[in-house]
């Protein structure tokens, strides 16, 4: 029935860093998805670009031109 996406920054209490990168927050994106019978699910995506190689807004469009048309058909 439906497909939300949320972009979430959480701030770390403390920050860190690697050879990679510095944080002081965590960037995730946030999918709902709900069935006709109302029963929803939850996924969460930690994008990283030195990771993953895409961004959280690069990954929620992913989400809603690639993966959405699929699944709401």
């Amino acid at each position: 029935r439906s497909l939300e996406t949320f972009k979430l920054n959480l701030p770390f209490r403390f920050s860190f860093g690697h050879a990679l990168a510095a944080r002081s927050q965590s960037s995730n994106l946030i999918v709902k998805i709900t069935l006709d019978n109302g029963v929803c699910g939850w996924g969460e995506s930690v994008p990283r670009e030195y990771v993953t190689g895409e961004t959280v807004d690069e990954a929620e469009s992913r989400v809603l031109l690639n993966y959405a048309p699929l699944l709401m058909d």
